[in-house]
């Protein structure tokens, strides 16, 4: 199965700690499956070497990444021809949904509130 993975908050939040939830959803349900990235971060050389840093040191088997450079993910999603989609973003949700990829909501609202604590 080759599925795909948003990265920011959906795999790794902004203090740069794992999320544990998504990591062990995709140890529990997705061995061996293909895994392909769709970030909607802007391509660069070190986004993508942070990337597979993470993917790395997780044991992630992703084959690809994929910047969407701030567009939305359902086309690219059915372009790779993903069958679940792993985000923390709704309008993302929508999008790959519309496509008629399935979907996993990976929105951690107390991550995200500590979050803005910090920053606050």
């Amino acid at each position: 199965m080759l599925i795909t993975v948003d990265f920011d908050h959906t795999l790794q939040f902004n203090d740069g700690s794992p999320n544990d939830t998504t990591l062990q959803m995709l140890r529990m349900n997705h061995k061996g499956d293909q895994i392909v990235i769709v970030t909607s971060r802007s391509f660069s050389v070190g986004s993508v070497k942070a990337i597979q840093d993470f993917a790395k040191q997780h044991n992630l088997n992703v084959s690809n990444i994929i910047h969407t450079n701030g567009s939305l993910k359902g086309p690219i999603c059915k372009a790779v021809n993903s069958q679940r989609h792993f985000d923390d973003c709704e309008a993302d949700l929508d999008s790959v949904k519309e496509q008629g990829v399935d979907i996993v909501n990976c929105f951690d609202a107390q991550a995200w509130s500590r979050e803005v604590i910090l920053h606050l």
